[in-house]
């Protein structure tokens, strides 16, 4: 979804502008894979175009970890790293 909204050509919401006719294809391609492991093969491709070619700089992946008591119920790693305790729960 963010590729769509920030990257595609002619976008809107387009900071950077890059514009490039492959990556615009392939993320055309991968929105309309439903197979996920052939949407992932397409998703690699795109990474490296922005990589290669692309508008961003990644220079470092940083893990995100977190631990939790097995007593405590209803976590889930947000995908924003959010704490939503009110969906959270405590196993006597």
């Amino acid at each position: 979804m963010v590729l769509s909204l920030g990257f595609r050509s002619g976008v809107p919401w387009h900071p950077t502008m890059f514009a490039d006719e492959e990556f615009d294809s392939l993320l055309t391609k991968a929105e309309g894979t439903l197979d996920l492991e052939k949407r992932k093969a397409i998703m690699k491709k795109l990474e490296i175009i922005m990589q290669q070619r692309g508008p961003i700089c990644q220079p470092v992946w940083r893990s995100i970890l977190t631990g939790m008591d097995k007593r405590v119920k209803g976590f889930r790693m947000h995908p924003q790293y959010q704490f939503r305790g009110n969906e959270l729960a405590i196993e006597a």
